[in-house]
């Protein structure tokens, strides 16, 4: 990355926010003069708290519109954020070790990305995308806290808070950890997010800026060896199963900076009408570093040793700076909403061969209309790059229609794409390709329909020109069209106290080398009552479930999943029984995981290689306070 330009990068961005604090500062005096200041009275009473949380992404930077914060005690088991999907799986149910999809998803849209998606599901509201900022009229903490079985621990704090009306700051960390169920498993997952927030009287001028670091440290045992009494029997000590693998660790970690301006040209703020001017930078910093302190021993599952055979230290990375500058309507009411963004790009990738620089242009926009019932929005990207030779699109578009208490939802979503970079350059201690795949084009076409007590959708999905992962850990471009259709539904039926959450997924594909289950639940039956002073117990259980199929393994030196034809896996219920309960702002909960252990099979895996969790006992705490 070279030092000029990361220099003009912080220059321009201090300069644009010195030349609109410059312009506004004789506005925002006026303004104030004729404010009358109110005063907060400090209440303890709930019903007069303040809490608003929103997105950057939300059209506009007003604060009228905002999410409330997550209260209800349903899901408070849920610690871990894999489980709180249908569509992901856990390798052995270890806390914040990989996940993979169990159903097909177009994931989200990225022009250029290094390629190591199975940490992503760790990564929800701790990247900028994410990332939530918040209005508070006191001060907001929360705590979590859970521990139990193979010392597995989850801890989150998190704490905002308004000083004076118009600036906020806060804070996140989480902590997931565990030692593992078996030889060489520990996890040691720390995510950090600080955050604020600044607007002007009248909304003319708003900053917002986040910083994120996601930092994994994890024990690499490539999977047990097959043989073992795990096939046959449920009473056996775990950490006498010999593994593949047995001083080999990994490191990924990314790193974000992200600035964004507001500017409203035009428009008072009770008419909820004008122009606003947009400015954004961003800066993020990924690696994912192997370490093999004795690769002889894992001769047997390396495909072979290129460099060196008394240890192995491979580290790939990529650093992306970028400038959005845009306009838009500030118009949250309006029948017709629109955005128009430019955005320019510097970066530097290593995959092994030495550091490769690009560029990028490119605009995006999006715009929203709402004609009577019907809400249509159209989100657009367009961003050629000039080292890789190729241009990347996507094209999103969603139409709603509410009429009473049904909500139909049509979306398509069309994408050209450059492949993750590690998939086409990669040079480390065991493997080695220079690849030159083309764009990847993905389309999707789906509908929706909400009813009071019960969803569907059915997606039809087309993938053309795939990258897959090949049993030895290379990387290959399939030719021609994949398609994929999907059926799901899910309901929330409730009969005096008792409730049932049902969430489902059938799917078909033509074509073997996407590996997804033919079926997919995660069902939740529950009984909930309220007392009279307020407090709330649920008593439940939870079932997940999938079908047989042949999924796809984990390479650590790689950190890519590749495709497997030996094992399978599948058929085999997870059964847990919870208990939970709300005491005011407090929430309990004591989980029973993996109850079923044993039956109807001795023991299964998660994924190829890897042992379904055992039966654990945990139980966990989350408290909000406001001061």
């Amino acid at each position: 990355m070279s030092l000029g330009f990361f220099r003009l990068s912080v220059i321009s961005v201090v300069l644009f926010g010195l030349l609109g604090l410059i312009i506004l500062s004789a506005n925002a005096a006026a303004q104030s003069m004729g404010n009358t200041t109110q005063t907060d009275t400090l209440d303890v009473d709930e019903k007069d708290l303040i809490l608003r949380r929103f997105l950057v992404t939300d059209f506009g930077f007003d604060t009228t519109f905002s999410r409330s914060p997550d209260t209800t005690l349903l899901g408070a088991q849920w610690y871990d954020p894999s489980q709180k999907a249908l569509k992901m799986i856990q390798t052995g149910g270890i806390l914040g070790s990989f996940a993979q999809p169990l159903t097909y998803e177009l994931g989200n849209y990225a022009p250029i990305r290094l390629g190591f998606r199975q940490y992503e599901i760790y990564d929800v509201g701790f990247t900028p995308a994410t990332n939530e900022y918040w209005q508070v009229n006191k001060p907001l903490t929360v705590i979590d806290f859970m521990t139990g079985g193979t010392v597995q621990q989850h801890f989150k704090a998190f704490h905002t808070q308004n000083i004076g009306e118009s600036f906020n700051v806060g804070a996140e960390y989480r902590l997931l950890s565990s030692e593992g169920f078996y030889l060489n498993q520990a996890t040691n997952n720390k995510s950090l997010r600080l955050f604020a927030s600044f607007k002007l009287p009248g909304h003319r001028y708003a900053a917002f800026i986040n910083y994120s670091n996601n930092n994994r440290l994890d024990e690499q045992n490539g999977g047990i060896r097959l043989g073992t009494l795990f096939d046959t029997t449920v009473a056996f000590n775990p950490l006498s199963v010999p593994t593949n693998l047995t001083a080999a660790t990994s490191r990924h970690n990314q790193r974000t900076i992200q600035i964004s301006q507001y500017y409203r040209l035009s428009g008072a703020d009770s008419s909820f009408q004008g122009l606003r001017l947009f400015h954004r930078f961003d800066f993020s910093r990924e690696y994912y570093r192997y370490t093999d302190l004795s690769p002889l021993q894992g001769i047997a599952y390396y495909p072979g040793i290129l460099r060196d055979s008394t240890t192995t230290f491979d580290t790939t990375g990529l650093e992306t700076f970028s400038h959005i500058l845009g306009i838009g309507s500030e118009s949250p009411f309006a029948h017709l909403q629109w955005q128009l963004n430019g955005r320019f790009g510097h970066g530097a990738a290593d995959l092994g061969y030495g550091r490769e620089n690009y560029t990028l242009a490119g605009f995006d926009g999006e715009i929203r209309h709402q004609l009577g019932r019907f809400k249509n929005v159209l989100l657009f990207t367009a961003t050629p790059y000039h080292s890789l030779q190729a241009a990347t699109y996507a094209a999103n578009f969603e139409s709603k229609l509410t009429f009473s208490q049904v909500k139909l939802s049509f979306t398509i979503d069309s994408r050209l794409q450059n492949p993750d970079l590690i998939s086409l350059r990669f040079l480390s201690n065991h493997h080695a390709w220079n690849q030159t795949f083309g764009s990847i084009r993905q389309q999707q076409l789906g509908i929706r329909i909400d009813l009071p007590i019960l969803w569907t959708s059915i997606t039809a999905n087309q993938l053309e020109n795939g990258i897959f992962y090949a049993s030895d850990g290379r990387p290959f471009q399939q030719n021609g069209n994949i398609n994929v259709l999907q059926l799901r539904y899910g309901t929330h039926l409730k009969i005096w106290k008792m409730h049932l959450n049902i969430n489902h997924s059938l799917q078909q594909t033509n074509n073997g080398l996407v590996r997804i289950p033919t079926f997919a639940s995660h069902d939740m039956l529950h009984f909930e009552h309220h007392f009279k002073t307020g407090w709330m117990i649920q008593v439940g259980t939870e079932i997940r479930f999938n079908t047989s199929y042949r999924a796809e393994a984990f390479r650590p030196e790689t950190g890519q999943f590749v495709l497997q034809d030996s094992l399978r896996i599948g058929n085999y219920p997870i059964i847990d029984v919870f208990a939970a309960i709300k005491v005011k702002r407090t929430r309990l909960f004591a989980r029973f995981e993996h109850a079923n252990q044993g039956f109807p099979r001795p023991n299964v895996f998660a994924t190829p290689l890897y042992p379904m969790y055992g039966r654990a006992f945990r139980f966990g705490v989350s408290w909000g306070f406001y001061n």
